[in-house]
């Protein structure tokens, strides 16, 4: 595998949970040849929900997804004029003081 693939494939989560059909290295061969991007992994954006720390994606599988999605979410709901949740973003930058 060329190194350009080996860069790809490094930045998949390398669960091989099939969920896009495919394992890693076969997504992490499309990516390279331009027939598919980071987007098509199942695991980076799994039901839309998708995680970044320090700018890097971080690979989740059905369960942080839907624990992260739901923790969020619930707290939410509890305040004034937060109506039904369709669309959410959240950022949360730390002082440089805090770890």
């Amino acid at each position: 595998m060329s190194e350009e693939k080996l860069v790809n494939a490094s930045k998949l989560p390398g669960f091989d949970c099939h969920a896009c059909e495919l394992g890693c290295r076969e997504m992490a061969t499309r990516i390279s040849a331009g027939t598919a991007t980071y987007e098509d992994c199942k695991a980076l954006g799994l039901d839309g929900i998708s995680l970044v720390v320090n700018g890097e994606p971080v690979a989740l599988t059905p369960f942080p997804a839907k624990f992260l999605a739901g923790t969020v979410i619930g707290a939410l709901s509890a305040l004034k004029g937060v109506d039904a949740v369709q669309n959410l973003q959240l950022r949360i930058v730390l002082p440089e003081d805090e770890p």
